[in-house]
């Protein structure tokens, strides 16, 4: 058994051209985790994502209030390392360009919206059909 992505409609909001690029969900690379794992195993580390995901992010709000951007750029990091071995490639994107890319808590918190966006449309996307 493999992990397929849902059919479901994410947000319409716009992203850059870049991003639009990119897809939501790497079934190659999303394939290629599940290959060895025995299909409850897939379906539990899916259910663990969320909470995975939304750690990450609450490590970046606190890191934003406490004004830490290297705080804020390690917590980008993990959830830029989850995501690219998950497959989630646009994720990955966002969490890299926010982890390399800002130079201060102000761009940071910025360019946050797009990656709550894409959080939120990658977790419709990979919830498991359980």
């Amino acid at each position: 058994m493999h992990a397929t992505i849902n059919e479901t409609k994410v947000s319409p909001l716009p992203i850059n051209a870049r991003e639009a690029l990119l897809p939501l969900i790497d079934q190659a690379a999303m394939d290629e985790w599940c290959r060895d794992l025995e299909p409850e195993d897939i379906q539990d580390v899916l259910r663990k994502i969320p909470t995975e995901t939304h750690q990450s992010m609450g490590l970046i709000y606190r890191s934003i209030e406490a004004s830490d951007l290297g705080m804020a750029r390690r917590a980008a990091h993990r959830l830029k390392g989850m995501a690219a071995t998950l497959g989630a490639a646009r994720l990955a994107h966002e969490a890299k360009a926010l982890e390399l890319d800002c130079q201060n808590l102000n761009e940071f918190s910025t360019r946050l919206g797009m990656l709550e966006r894409t959080l939120a449309d990658t977790l419709v996307a990979l919830a498991p059909t359980v």
